[in-house]
């Protein structure tokens, strides 16, 4: 049987000390909040593409937010993608 660890959130790698630049230095665009989740949002003009988030809004009403302290606010169904991932990693 497979375990899996807890999550750490910014706020526990702020209170173990731990200065991750890289990671703290990536934005990404998300829609939404208030109250409620994030959503990536879309890049056309569909209402929404079958099989993703029905919730995401155009990129015109986004805001940009740093990844390491939204993931864990950030809609299951959107996808992130990061270029630059693998050179923050």
């Amino acid at each position: 049987m497979a375990q899996s660890l807890p999550a750490i959130s910014a706020q526990g790698f702020a209170a173990l000390d731990v200065k991750l630049p890289a990671l703290a230095a990536i934005r990404v665009a998300l829609t939404g909040g208030h109250g409620g989740k994030y959503h990536v949002p879309r890049s056309d003009l569909r209402r929404y593409p079958y099989g993703q988030c029905r919730y995401a809004r155009p990129a015109a009403d986004a805001a940009t937010y740093p990844l390491f302290e939204m993931f864990g606010e950030i809609c299951k169904k959107c996808s992130v993608s990061l270029p630059a991932a693998q050179d923050a990693l």
